[in-house]
């Protein structure tokens, strides 16, 4: 395996993290998928499973990690949330990246050319916050997840590592957002959730010429433009 090209992506199970495991699957002759069990609200689960996969699968490196899985979900106001709520949140699309970079540094050091990519979001920009949506523990903490890859980025140069927001997405979750903005009146106009397809499309072009001068450190949108943090 240590000559292959050996990607891992989480949340792929549904939405873009599967449509992305698909998009990778053929770009090597003799591509194989392996499919393992990890669950974003235990860290212990996060360990767990990369230590499996070097054990089991004979895997000695990884080229390249996609932290992709995420939770989300409209809420009220901030001063309504429940704590439960805001901890289930935090640790899902916070603490689980960072985890999983801690518990991958290991395997991406091994490679040639290792990548990191978190999969966040706009909702996490404070130049660009928008208040009137009901969204804010989960902006709250795709910005402290920005946060971690930005200081990542700075204690780790012998990774490209970076974030970015795919867009709005047509997932399961972007898909019930839509139908619960319009449930409280929300209307987002002109905007309209994109295909995973075409997501999945303009991530991939990213990852295969993300390096070191164009990409490390920074916070990108869809079309590879830079985001404010």
């Amino acid at each position: 395996m240590a000559t292959n090209f050996v990607c891992l992506i989480t949340g792929a199970n549904r939405g873009l993290g599967k449509g992305l495991s698909l998009s990778q699957l053929p770009l090597g002759e003799g591509s194989r998928l392996i499919v393992k069990k990890i669950d974003a609200a235990s860290n212990e689960s996060i360990h767990e499973a990369i230590g499996s996969i070097t054990s089991s699968e004979d895997i000695q490196k990884l080229d390249l990690v996609i932290s992709n899985a995420g939770v989300g979900e409209i809420t009220g106001p901030l001063a309504e949330t429940s704590l439960d709520l805001l901890k289930e949140y935090v640790q899902v699309n916070a603490y689980a990246p960072l985890e999983l970079f801690k518990s991958t540094l290991p395997l991406l050091q091994k490679a040639s050319k290792p990548k990191f990519l978190v999969i966040t979001s706009v909702g996490g920009s404070f130049q660009l916050m928008n208040t009137t949506l009901p969204t804010a523990a989960y902006g709250a903490f795709k910005a402290l997840a920005n946060y971690f890859v930005k200081w990542l980025s700075h204690e780790h140069k012998d990774v490209v590592v970076w974030a970015m927001h795919p867009g709005f997405v047509g997932t399961d979750m972007g898909n019930s957002a839509v139908e619960g903005f319009a449930k409280l009146g929300i209307d987002l106009g002109s905007l309209k959730p994109v295909s995973v397809e075409e997501a999945t499309k303009n991530i991939a072009g990213l990852v295969s010429t993300a390096t070191q001068e164009k990409i490390h450190g920074k916070f990108l949108g869809p079309d590879g433009a830079e985001l404010p943090w």
